[in-house]
């Protein structure tokens, strides 16, 4: 398994490329680079092996109200109505994309 740290340039790059050959992106993400211990978001959501439905990027930003800095951050949105969230700055994380075969229906 070849873990890379987790941008959105990256893993937007990794999807297209499993995309392009016909095949459907399921990622696992971790917090270390061995891939042993799975990454937890603040709100204690997990993910492995999910198909990844849309990313967003929020960019850092300062709070209107406070001027408080507000880091960057990352959602990844699955095919199971979960979401995950990455905050630059505070979550390293790495990930694993696996092409999994598309498996084509007739209507």
């Amino acid at each position: 398994m070849s873990l890379k740290q987790i941008t959105y340039a990256s893993i937007t790059s990794d999807m297209g490329e499993v995309l392009s050959k016909g095949a459907t992106p399921s990622v696992s993400l971790f917090s270390d680079s061995d891939g042993v211990t799975a990454f937890t978001d603040a709100n204690g959501n997990t993910c492995s092996d999910k198909t990844i439905t849309s990313i967003n990027y929020t960019e850092p930003h300062n709070n209107a109200d406070s001027t408080q800095v507000v880091n960057g951050y990352l959602t990844l949105h699955f095919t199971d109505g979960s979401s995950i969230e990455i905050t630059d700055n505070v979550n390293t994380v790495y990930y694993n994309i696996v092409a999994v075969p598309f498996q084509p229906r007739r209507f």
